[in-house]
């Protein structure tokens, strides 16, 4: 499509009320996320996974989007996680 990019940019915020790169940044933190849930990784790990290339502005981002650590994210979350999945494979 022929579309110049400063067109595109206010059409995809217009359409998602965020700008691309806040975007994707929640996808990438969607996806982290998943991963603290289902993986043993550490969080550099899953920072590099989800790329990001600085860990320390992963945990800022994640815990913006969480209010919550990766860390605190993963230790109250797992129990959860591993409970729904038991449940879905036992169906």
């Amino acid at each position: 499509a022929n579309l110049s990019p400063t067109y595109f940019s206010k059409k995809f915020h217009n359409t998602t009320g965020m700008g691309m790169k806040e975007y994707l940044t929640y996808i990438r933190l969607k996806n982290a996320s998943m991963e603290l849930l289902s993986t043993n990784h550490t969080i550099t790990e899953i920072s590099l996974n989800s790329g990001f290339s600085n860990s320390n502005y992963f945990k800022d981002a994640f815990k913006k989007m969480y209010n919550v650590s990766p860390r605190e994210y993963r230790a109250s979350c797992k129990t959860d996680y591993k409970l729904e999945q038991a449940l879905k494979s036992s169906r």
